[in-house]
């Protein structure tokens, strides 16, 4: 179903919770997809990526109304780290096919993480159904799967 901001505030637009152990060996990983759309040309849109508590995205900050595209990959990388690439694809803005590398750290794999996306609306027009989240997939992949 569609995933749709609340009010100004940070809302989680699509949020999966993995089992416990689900990156068990290192070089497992997950590998997402989500798109939508900004829906309000007078609101400041805001999507934000997480694993593991921790921000993986930068801001992404839309302009005017359009589509949107990101994915994600999480490669575990140690007895407690990972790595993660996000990439996000806007129809509208400059910030069109911006990539971002970041390094975690002190990440507890026997424990259940989530990977999710959230939207912000504020501004001026900023309000509730001003960013959708359309579509979202997570796959998992075996170490040996590149």
């Amino acid at each position: 179903t569609d995933g749709n901001n609340v009010t100004t505030g940070e809302t989680d637009l699509y949020s999966y919770t993995t089992p416990a152990s689900t990156l068990a060996a290192n070089g497992d990983k997950l590998a997402a997809t989500y798109a939508g759309t900004f829906n309000d040309a007078t609101a400041n849109s805001v999507l934000k990526i997480y694993f593991a508590g921790t921000q993986i995205s930068s801001d992404i900050t839309g302009v005017g109304t359009g589509s949107w595209e990101a994915t994600v990959l999480v490669i575990r990388s140690g007895s407690s780290t990972a790595r993660a690439t996000v990439s996000i694809h806007l129809e509208e803005d400059t910030q069109s096919d911006v990539q971002l590398q970041t390094d975690l750290t002190g990440i507890t794999w026997t424990n259940t993480n989530i990977l999710k996306i959230t939207g912000t609306a504020s501004g001026v027009g900023g309000g509730s159904d001003d960013i959708t989240a359309k579509l979202g997939v997570i796959e998992w992949k075996p170490a040996a799967v590149n």
